[in-house]
């Protein structure tokens, strides 16, 4: 197994105090892909309840042909258990084109 090391670790606060998000925004060509992504999703099965938001997040061309951010939330356990068994970048490609979301 190897170290995973998010490029965003944002501290916010809100009513409660402070809350922590992991966010890694990601280039999907990259070979690393997919084990950042199960990474994640491990992290955030483990440690989930400590952080706000834990997402990996692309930048790609919408239907609209204006670039937006797509993210993988790892909150949604739905997202995690699809996430934490794939074997490839094409697997995740096709996780993001069915889960992933815009919205923050």
């Amino acid at each position: 197994m190897t170290s995973m090391f998010p490029d965003l670790i944002v501290v916010r606060s809100d009513t409660h105090g402070y809350v922590y998000d992991a966010l890694e925004p990601h280039d999907p060509s990259w070979k690393d892909n997919y084990p950042k992504a199960v990474g994640l999703a491990k992290f955030a099965e483990s440690h989930g309840e400590h952080f706000g938001r834990i997402q990996l997040i692309r930048k790609v061309k919408g239907a609209d042909r204006h670039e937006h951010f797509y993210r993988l939330v790892m909150g949604r356990l739905i997202v995690r258990n699809k996430v934490r068994g794939v074997t490839s970048n094409t697997e995740l490609d096709r996780i993001f084109d069915e889960d992933a979301t815009t919205e923050d």
